[in-house]
């Protein structure tokens, strides 16, 4: 935030790391076990704070630094509760990219729950014009699901884009 003073810009103020803490939960609101975050919220559901530095972070990453302390180098803060927009320290916890695709799996937010015929299915919709959000609300999964569902789709033609497979979609939905 810029200060103004006789109608000029001057340098922005820098917050103290408690005014920071101070303004991030005041961006919050519980929801049952969750603390979710309302403040900036990228497109995959993950909230995006400014921590003092010239590069954002995650909210949750941001909740459990503030709380435990930094995250070593590669690893990653993960959600039990399986909200992107948690921020409840009490349900993050820190593992590896490994322990992150095994929690995915768990909770069924691979690919891997989809079947070919799905994947084709999802693949065609969208050459018609068919919404990411709303396939992925249709078959239970994220919109990322979908886009990487698209791309195995986009392979098993030939790795032709979509203007080269219409006609064939269009004969396989006829």
């Amino acid at each position: 935030a810029h200060v103004r003073f006789a109608g000029i810009k001057t340098m922005p103020r820098r917050y103290t790391p408690e005014e920071r803490i101070q303004a991030f939960w005041r961006k919050t609101r519980p929801d049952g076990d969750c603390i979710i975050w309302t403040g900036s919220i990228q497109g995959n559901g993950y909230g995006r704070v400014s921590n003092g530095t010239k590069v954002p972070t995650t909210a949750h990453r941001f909740a459990y630094e503030i709380t435990y302390g930094p995250v070593p180098d590669g690893m990653f803060v993960l959600h039990r509760c399986d909200r992107p927009s948690c921020v409840n320290p009490g349900r993050l916890f820190v593992g590896s990219h490994m322990d992150n695709m095994a929690d995915m799996r768990v909770k069924g937010r691979s690919l891997r729950k989809l079947s070919l015929e799905d994947t084709k299915r999802i693949f065609e919709a969208r050459l018609f014009g068919a919404r990411p959000k709303d396939l992925a609300h249709i078959y239970g999964i994220t919109d990322g699901s979908v886009w990487k569902a698209i791309q195995r789709g986009r392979k098993t033609h030939g790795g032709a884009g979509f203007s080269a497979c219409e006609s064939h979609a269009k004969k396989a939905i006829a």
